[in-house]
């Protein structure tokens, strides 16, 4: 149960946060919605050696790997760099749409 989770907690509270104050109000609806009702997350770790190539066949294995898990629970898959993204890999909310809060705006 995600709430005995302390990371499941923390995962879920910090898409929260990152929703709040989001350009894009309709993705932020749904993304909220969804992690409210979450069951359960799957937190995969990227080994480096596929972080330094772009082209790694293992990006495919991830990919397949991820709609797969979110077609079957009915989820969302997050990427720190992109957003939230759906079973087809349809932007739901970017990351350019959740500013972090915690940052502050850059000087002009």
């Amino acid at each position: 149960r995600i709430a005995e989770e302390d990371e499941a907690v923390e995962a879920i509270a910090s898409g929260l946060r990152k929703i709040l104050n989001t350009t894009d109000p309709a993705g932020g609806l749904i993304v909220g919605d969804h992690l409210r009702r979450t069951e359960a997350i799957y937190d995969l770790e990227i080994l480096p050696a596929l972080l330094a190539d772009d082209d790694h066949s293992g990006w495919a294995a991830l990919d397949v790997l991820l709609r797969t898990l979110a077609v079957h629970t009915r989820g969302i898959i997050y990427v720190p760099s992109e957003g939230f993204c759906d079973a087809d890999g349809e932007v739901i909310l970017s990351e350019e749409d959740t500013p972090n809060p915690l940052m502050e705006p850059e000087q002009a």
